[in-house]
C-alpha cells in the first residue's frame, strides 16, 4: 500500500489516496505487509481499515487498487484475486501487473499510461485504446 519494501510513510502518494477514496465515500481496507500498523497511527480515518493480509483486504471488493510493488502484491494468484473480489477490477498505480495477463484471468486491468487489453472469444488479445 505504501512504499515498497519499508515501513517509511514519508510523502506516500497512498496516504493521498487512501484519504481521497475515504471523503468520497469509499470504504477501504488497506493492506500492506509492514507500514499498515504505522499508517493507522499517522492516519485514523472512519471508512478505512488496515489489514495484515492481502486476501482479507480482497474479499467483497469491487476493486483492488495499488499504490505500491510491494513482492506480497506482485505475486497473488491472479484467479485468488478475481475470485475475492465482487468485481474483478484491478488499478494499477505502479503498473506490477501483466496486462495480458490479468486480461486472460477476466480481471480488468486499468495500469497508468497503459491501453486496456481484452481478451477475445477465440483467445487473441485486443488492445483497447
Amino acid at each position: 500500500m505504501f512504499k515498497p519494501e519499508t515501513d517509511d510513510l514519508r510523502d506516500a502518494p497512498a496516504l493521498d489516496i487512501l484519504s481521497m477514496l475515504v471523503e468520497r465515500g469509499f470504504r477501504v481496507r488497506a493492506y500492506d505487509p509492514v507500514a499498515a500498523e504505522l499508517a493507522a497511527d499517522v492516519l485514523s480515518l472512519d471508512g478505512a481499515v488496515y489489514v495484515s493480509d492481502p486476501c482479507e483486504a480482497l474479499t467483497g471488493a469491487d476493486a483492488m487498487v495499488v499504490t505500491t510493488e510491494w513482492s506480497a502484491v506482485r505475486t497473488l494468484d491472479l484467479e485468488e484475486v478475481k475470485a475475492r473480489l465482487a468485481r474483478p477490477v484491478v488499478i494499477d498505480g505502479r503498473n506490477c501487473f501483466d496486462p495480458v495477463q490479468m486480461a486472460k484471468h477476466g480481471i480488468r486491468y486499468i495500469g497508468v499510461g497503459r491501453p486496456e487489453i481484452v481478451i477475445q472469444p477465440d483467445s487473441t488479445a485486443l488492445v483497447r485504446q
